[in-house]
């Protein structure tokens, strides 16, 4: 199993790195897949993708089994945010292959994000960033990419409702580490909530989940 990291936070969350290097017979193998699973992988297009799909699924088996809970499968809700069946565990994924990265918790909604700094953030910037963000990433990809995976992450915490990001969303200053602790502010329904956001660099990309 390529799981790289598979890490507990608290006696009741953890958080997974896997690095995609097995073949989709070789995934399909190691997870049994329902009716269900078989049609919504069958139609997922691109290979690629299969296998962040099915590597994810075994990231999270692997989550649960470090918390002793059963996976049975995971489902998505109205808004979009996966979920587990038959348990009451926060879980969130994602992915940039060929890596995927995981978290689950079994006491409090659950955000992660893995990115790789990109050109394309500093087209978008004004999209994400506030004007005091902007001023602070300038055009350090490495900002750029974190402030955009923090935010991500925040997003997938709330996961009830569209959020704008450059004005719903907030990361305050922070100095740039390997790793390190930022805060995170969500702004809804008229009120506002701080997060404290974990993140690291592995192997060009930039993890954040909260903690």
């Amino acid at each position: 199993m390529p799981i790289k990291k598979i890490e507990r936070l608290t006696a009741h969350a953890g958080w997974a790195l896997w690095k995609i290097t097995e073949s989709l017979s070789e995934l399909k193998q190691d997870l049994p897949l329902s009716d269900e699973d078989k049609e919504i992988l069958g139609a997922i297009k691109r290979e690629e993708k299969q296998l962040e799909w099915l590597s994810g699924r075994l990231c999270i088996r692997a989550l649960t089994e470090q918390q002793e809970i059963a996976y049975v499968c995971l489902k998505k809700d109205v808004h979009g945010k996966p979920f587990l069946m038959h348990e009451e565990a926060e879980i969130s994924l994602s992915h940039s292959y060929p890596y995927v990265s995981a978290i689950l918790n079994k006491e409090k909604p659950v955000g992660i994000d893995l990115e790789q700094p990109r050109e394309q953030l500093l087209r978008i910037s004004h999209k994400f960033l506030n004007p005091r963000e902007r001023r602070h990433a300038e055009e350090d990809l490495r900002r750029l990419c974190l402030y955009w995976s923090a935010k991500e992450a925040l997003y997938k915490i709330y996961a009830r409702k569209k959020l704008i990001f450059n004005r719903d969303l907030e990361v305050l200053p922070f100095e740039m580490e390997s790793e390190g602790i930022i805060t995170g502010i969500i702004r809804a329904d008229g009120e506002e909530h701080r997060h404290q956001l974990y993140y690291c660099h592995n192997d060009g990309y930039i993890v954040v989940f909260n903690v």
